[in-house]
């Protein structure tokens, strides 16, 4: 399990961020492989 800041959540959902093709692979890597959990 992988445990995701809310940053990474918040990059993930918004397309203009920079950081939002990262974003998405590490949410679509954590929940492919061994499931997330989110960090508040």
């Amino acid at each position: 399990m992988i445990l995701l800041d809310t940053n990474v959540l918040i990059y993930g959902f918004d397309a203009t961020s920079p950081h939002h093709p990262w974003a998405r692979e590490i949410i679509r890597d954590s929940l492919l492989v061994d499931g997330a959990a989110i960090n508040r």
